[in-house]
């Protein structure tokens, strides 16, 4: 079967607001292209573009106006003789707040010369729904960010342009998509003395305050030092939180994109008090989010202060992965997801992958290949588990490194495809993924003739089960051919998995009801019914990753 390419006009739509549906793929004499949207399995009507099919065709949709809610829209190019000749499909978000399913992704590049391609560079995130991207690096300092000039010098020394900005933001609002502005809450570069930064508000590393905290810069970037202060200091916050504000509101940001620096240990204030950073972070977040417009996104480097984060003002739950933290297998970011949802709050995952692959590629004239099997593991593991992977950006690139301007590695055009069908299905089925309403549950299932468990193993099919209170949804993650269940796949090695067919699997006991089960990896994301016999359902394939869905019977489903 030859894919269509199904893209849509805005990465996000507001309830009344009209899709615009693109479709492109090969000619086909005497076809007709048909268009068939569901919503969580259910169709909900078809429409035909008029004429003969030729190539491409736009269709216009209105959804249901209903808010909060992912559909599926599935594009069929039929021969004359009926048969179905070309198949494509594309999720649609109705949602009139973004961060109710983040999906993030991240600009780094600010050099004039990008200015022109901004259209260009955003259209292309779009095609994945990215509804939010973190702007990063684009400021001047990090205690004042916005410079008055129309080109500064960023902490890499990079020329970052006012210009390019503006149209990456002009461009991203006109495709629903949010931007939010990059910067460290308690850091400074060297010269804020000068600034006005006072010596007093630093935190130390020894309890005589002799010893400045701060980190060391890599040779020739734009500062030596990058200075550390302590979050729980009011005139600080009132410094920054003051010039954050006016950055913002000058370039047209949608928020702040709030950085630490993860756990550094015992520090001291001016005058001797002994610091844990993570304490300060509640007071930090509070009144950042009283004093600063805008959404507010704080990362947890490696989970740390992740709590303090949950139980403050945030809006999105923003998580950085890394395995000396504990983060080592598939299983232990979903317990990192699960943590930072049980707040009520959706769940961002930063998680770098191949890692040691792309250290391997610095420096080299052409860069290395990220592993398909990998990233699409480590994604379906995420999206099953509620949470969203920021991977994704700068036009067509991805993240291999927490310095996201690095570019050692970048995605095969098969990897492409394959994660847009992936964002497709998480869109299409966000309500039975990412809703606040969807928590773990303990309803068990098995697998018949195949090795499973309820955690990740290596060798095994690694199933879970989640509910939103009447719908029960079962996972299904395919660890068969894993040797081991790192999620990061540091050097770029793991296989594709074993692909299952007609499995027969075992749910809950007592379940009554309908069943049907959806994967990305058909290439399509369509809903299956399933045929249960005994308590068992035969899935008819399992390749990265498939989804079952019970739904116990209604009136509506047995008239």
């Amino acid at each position: 079967m030859v894919f269509l390419h199904v893209t849509t006009d805005c990465a996000r739509y507001n309830v009344d607001q009209v899709v615009s549906i693109s479709v492109k793929g090969p000619a086909v004499a005497g076809g007709r292209l048909i268009i068939t949207c569901f919503s969580c399995g259910r169709e909900l009507g078809s429409t035909s573009a008029p004429g003969v099919w030729s190539g491409s065709a736009t269709i216009a949709w209105r959804p249901p106006q209903e808010d909060g809610k992912g559909y599926l829209a599935i594009a069929e190019v039929r021969a004359k003789d009926g048969s179905v000749a070309l198949r494509g499909s594309c999720g649609i978000d109705v949602n009139s707040n973004w961060l109710r399913y983040p999906r993030y992704g991240y600009l780094s590049h600010f050099g004039p010369e990008l200015a022109a391609h901004a259209g260009t560079i955003v259209e292309a995130l779009k095609d994945f729904h990215l509804n939010g991207l973190q702007f990063y690096d684009w400021q001047w300092r990090h205690h004042h960010p916005l410079s008055g000039e129309s080109q500064w010098h960023d902490i890499a020394n990079r020329v970052n342009s006012r210009e390019t900005i503006q149209a990456f933001i002009s461009e991203a609002h006109r495709r629903n998509m949010a931007c939010m502005a990059y910067n460290l809450g308690y850091g400074a570069v060297d010269g804020c003395f000068e600034d006005g930064v006072r010596q007093e508000w630093a935190l130390f590393d020894d309890a005589n305050a002799t010893h400045p905290y701060h980190l060391t810069m890599p040779d020739g970037w734009g500062t030596k030092n990058l200075n550390i202060f302590d979050p729980g200091n009011a005139d600080w916050r009132r410094f920054l939180f003051k010039r954050q504000a006016e950055a913002q509101a000058a370039l047209g940001f949608d928020g702040w994109h709030m950085d630490q620096l993860g756990n550094p240990g015992q520090k001291f204030t001016k005058g001797g008090e002994a610091v844990r950073v993570d304490e300060r972070y509640s007071v930090l977040l509070n009144d950042a989010k009283r004093h600063v417009p805008g959404a507010l996104i704080f990362n947890n480097v490696g989970g740390y202060g992740l709590t303090e984060a949950r139980d403050s003002t945030t809006d999105a739950m923003y998580a950085e992965m890394w395995e000396w933290e504990g983060q080592k297998t598939y299983s232990d970011i979903q317990n990192v997801i699960d943590r930072s949802r049980s707040g009520g709050k959706p769940s961002i995952v930063s998680a770098y992958m191949n890692y040691d692959r792309a250290k391997q590629n610095e420096g080299k004239a052409q860069p290395g290949d990220f592993n398909l099997s990998g990233v699409l593991l480590t994604d379906a593991a995420i999206l099953a588990s509620g949470g969203n992977h920021i991977e994704l950006g700068d036009g067509q690139y991805m993240l291999d490194h927490e310095y996201f301007p690095n570019r050692n590695l970048v995605p095969s055009k098969d990897l492409l495809s394959r994660l847009k069908t992936y964002y497709d299905f998480a869109v299409a089925y966000e309500e039975l993924l990412t809703a606040r309403e969807i928590q773990p549950c303990t309803a068990e299932s098995s697998i018949e003739d195949l090795p499973y468990s309820r955690d990740s193993e290596a060798g095994k099919i690694w199933t879970f089960a989640r509910t939103d209170g009447r719908r029960t949804i079962v996972h299904l993650v395919n660890l068969l051919s894993a040797k081991d269940a790192l999620w990061r796949d540091a050097n770029g090695q793991r296989q594709p998995p074993q692909i299952v067919t007609n499995m027969k699997v075992r749910l809950p006991n007592g379940f009554s009801g309908i069943a049907w089960a959806a994967s990305p990896d058909d290439g399509i994301g369509t809903a299956t019914p399933l045929t249960i016999v005994k308590g068992s359902a035969v899935v008819p394939r399992l390749e990265y990753w498939t989804m079952i869905v019970l739904e116990p019977l209604t009136r509506a489903h047995s008239d």
